[in-house]
């Protein structure tokens, strides 16, 4: 089968939709399919900002494919993909992430797509695949053939061990608890919560160490909230590590933590990478994210937005450090269980499988 996918962003940039992008492609290929990735990275778009890009080219380029598979939002890229799906009568799926949401500008542009450009790519779409029917339904997605079909995790790539090195060298002592955040630092990104997270470590022991994984534009305003607070010998940023270290990174802490405040999040890859690292994860209490957790057998979900309890979570940690060990393994057995990549993309293929022959 030959596969276009379509998405607004791709490695090496950091983001979960072009990881997700990247788990399918490669996975796709390994049980023998051609799979070509477009993205504004790997193209040259006519108009580009922040992750949207205008491509009119992509209606010629989309020609001769089997399936043409859209990451959404893809602002700019799918009503282009849709127009090309109908001049060569090619099936068009979108797998859904999130629903854009933003406190500026960019809020108006978002309502604006939705109202008038989302009501066509979703017309044109054979099928519209969610990572969770929670969030789905909590969202108000609808379609005629919603699927749900989670995200998938490499758990060879991301596994459990110790990275004594890495707490050393940013000097956070053996005993401390080491939690985690990964994620982009930038506006678009804004959702994720790091400054609940910031505010939620000034109400814990001071031997919690965070560890922040991620670079933007707002890292500059992040490292001076931690100064303001008077946490940041606590916070360790280390800026966006290559695709090779973040395992280790993981590997360093004792527990991950997803402080997304609004359904900007809806799933969080990241979650599912820390528990293949056997990590417990505090996630927010918000639909798509929260069903990543097991609540008391592999982390703990935390309110929203919500800085005292969120560091009440932490503390649970605190109070009983062997929690994060045996969490953390429980964590690992439920993503070799229920998200291993090689699985997940089997499952994709039997959908497009089951559109095409819908077709016929």
């Amino acid at each position: 089968m030959k596969i276009a996918i379509v998405t607004p962003v791709f490695p090496p940039y950091k983001g979960g939709i072009g990881a997700v992008a990247e788990a399918q492609a490669n996975a796709l290929k390994a049980i023998g399919h051609e799979v070509r990735v477009f993205a504004p990275s790997t193209a040259r778009p006519l108009f580009a900002y922040g992750n949207a890009a205008v491509m009119p080219g992509l209606v010629r380029a989309l020609k001769g494919f089997d399936i043409i598979h859209v990451h959404y939002p893809c602002y700019g890229m799918d009503i282009f993909s849709a127009i090309a799906s109908v001049i060569w009568r090619t099936p068009l799926v979108l797998t859904y992430h999130m629903k854009a949401v933003s406190s500026d500008w960019r809020n108006v542009i978002f309502s604006i797509h939705r109202a008038v450009i989302e009501p066509i790519i979703f017309a044109v779409a054979k099928c519209v695949f969610v990572s969770s029917s929670e969030y789905a339904q909590e969202a108000n997605i609808k379609h005629k053939r919603l699927i749900q079909m989670p995200f998938g995790v490499d758990a060879t790539r991301f596994s459990p061990g110790q990275n004594s090195a890495l707490r050393e060298t940013l000097g956070i002592p053996r005993e401390a608890l080491n939690i985690i955040f990964v994620g982009g630092l930038d506006k678009a990104h804004d959702f994720k919560g790091v400054d609940v997270l910031l505010r939620a470590l000034l109400m814990v022991p001071t031997s919690v160490h965070l560890t922040i994984v991620g670079s933007g534009d707002l890292k500059p305003f992040y490292e001076k909230l931690a100064v303001e607070l008077m946490i940041n010998e606590r916070v360790h940023f280390l800026g966006g590590i290559s695709a090779e270290e973040l395992p280790g990174a993981y590997r360093s802490a004792d527990v991950h933590v997803l402080p997304a405040i609004n359904r900007g999040e809806a799933f969080g890859l990241v979650t599912l990478e820390a528990a293949a690292s056997g990590l417990p994860s505090i996630v927010s209490d918000l639909p798509g994210v929260r069903t990543l957790v097991d609540a008391k057998r592999t982390g703990y979900v935390a309110k929203a937005g919500d800085p005292a309890d969120l560091a009440l979570q932490i503390c649970r940690f605190v109070e009983h450090p062997e929690d994060a060990v045996i969490m953390g393994a429980a964590a690992r057995a439920r993503v070799m269980e229920r998200y291993d990549n090689s699985a997940l993309a089997r499952s994709l293929l039997q959908a497009y499988n089951g559109i095409l022959q819908g077709e016929r």
